[in-house]
């Protein structure tokens, strides 16, 4: 993957996981929010972009 990013010349910042997090919790797509609880189970998995308000009614919701 750091190869076609550099041979392609993009021009916007990629992401590469060189740590195994992403793989850890099955992160396959970018952006990927996980919403975890103090216990360290994941409550909400949202694959894709999420609006302000929406991050803080999820985030309410798990603090109950």
């Amino acid at each position: 993957m750091r190869r076609l990013v550099t041979g392609e010349g993009y021009a916007f910042p990629v992401l590469l996981d060189d740590s195994g997090i992403g793989s850890m919790f099955k992160v396959r797509y970018v952006p990927t929010l996980l919403l975890i609880d103090a216990q360290g189970k994941i409550r909400e998995r949202i694959v894709g972009a999420v609006d302000y308000a929406r991050l803080l009614s999820l985030a309410h919701g798990l603090a109950r």
